[in-house]
């Protein structure tokens, strides 16, 4: 079984009047969040698991001073396979998923140079499998001329697909599935 954090966040400021007025007019549990994840996205990681957040008041810092201690508890994560398609996010379904130019596709790509049925992406749950189902301009999966690629069998994230003038990237996101 997989298992994510959730981290708790517990943000104090100085109980001084003047001090605390000053903090909350700048300090919200929606402007910490927002910190809060620009900080991590700029690191480059990601949170598999929610981010709460308790405002709260301190007589032992002196004013001005913010103190920000964090808490994890773990519960189980489950990963889902997407799709990035010319900036659109797709949310795989296990199965066959069919990207092309055709109505029929069940992601259907607006590019004129890719067949109606171009790409098929199979997903079991933890792997993903590219074929290009015979399409007349060919694809690169992971960059190379192929015909079928695994795009995550040895930890792979983020394995490309590029069919005419359009590029896919796939990638794993993970998803809370409960506390334990």
């Amino acid at each position: 079984m997989l298992f994510y954090l959730c981290t708790f966040f517990i943000c104090e400021a100085s109980t001084s009047i003047n001090s605390l007025s000053v903090h909350t007019s700048h300090l919200s549990t929606t402007h910490t969040y927002s910190c809060i994840t620009k900080h991590a996205h700029s690191q480059g990681y990601q949170f598999s698991g929610p981010i709460q957040i308790s405002l709260e008041s301190s007589d032992a810092l002196s004013i001005g001073l913010l103190a920000v201690s964090s808490e994890s508890v773990t519960g189980s994560v489950t990963w889902a396979g997407v799709l990035d398609v010319n900036g659109q996010r797709h949310v795989l379904r296990r199965g066959r998923t069919v990207l092309g130019r055709g109505t029929d596709a069940d992601i259907t790509v607006n590019d004129s140079s890719i067949s109606r049925k171009h790409v098929e992406i199979i997903w079991d749950g933890s792997r993903a499998q590219a074929n290009d189902l015979g399409s007349t301009n060919g694809s690169l999966l992971m960059r190379k001329h192929k015909v079928q690629v695994w795009l995550i069998n040895t930890g792979w994230s983020g394995g490309s697909i590029e069919m005419g003038a359009s590029r896919v990237t796939f990638h794993l996101v993970p998803q809370a599935a409960g506390h334990s």
